[in-house]
């Protein structure tokens, strides 16, 4: 029964290391006016640099979303899959597990871990858009040090301190709130 639960959960780590690659198309909307005879004057530029900086916001909540959705499934996952190698660390206390099931979960783990490191990237790429625009610059320190704490969750998971590994990505996850937050005007 915990090797079918282990193998369960595995699918479901690979599941979500792919979904959590995966982002949501961004769409510019635009407002086109009919052509009247009359030339109208050209808008002012601080009104489509507003308009622009704007935009550029709600892209960044975007993509903080996105990366918010993925971290909270991961979570959720996350917690069964701990649940499971409880139960597996029991029963091996109790010599109750064949090597097959101790082999599944240590591919388990592993395979968390790679999960990890695609967060890490995702929150990578994240912090570099911010950081590289002046329009999201001030809200970049809502979420720097994020990638480094998804690689701390990473050697966690490593090193079999799952409950350490969780509370990391949590903050993660807090991190990511508090941005939204305060993108929010």
């Amino acid at each position: 029964m915990v090797l079918r639960y282990v193998c369960g959960v595995l699918a479901l780590v690979g599941m979500l290391g792919c979904s959590s690659e995966t982002t949501l198309a961004q769409k510019a909307r635009s407002s086109k006016k009919p052509k009247t005879t009359k030339s109208a004057p050209a808008p002012a530029a601080p009104v489509k640099t507003a308009n622009t900086a704007a935009a550029e916001k709600r892209a960044g909540a975007q993509q903080i979303a996105v990366q918010l959705k993925g971290m909270t499934q991961f979570l959720y996952v996350f917690g069964g899959i701990t649940k499971g190698f409880e139960a597996v660390e029991e029963a091996s206390d109790a010599n109750n597990v064949p090597s097959s099931v101790t082999r599944k979960t240590e591919r388990t783990r592993y395979a968390l871990a790679d999960t990890i490191r695609t967060i890490q990237g995702n929150l990578e790429r994240l912090e570099n858009d911010f950081s590289s625009s002046s329009n999201l610059r001030p809200y970049f320190h809502f979420i720097v040090g994020a990638a480094d704490t998804a690689a701390l969750s990473q050697r966690q998971v490593k090193d079999g301190q799952l409950k350490e590994a969780g509370q990391s990505l949590i903050k993660i996850a807090n991190q990511l709130t508090e941005a939204l937050a305060g993108m929010q005007d």
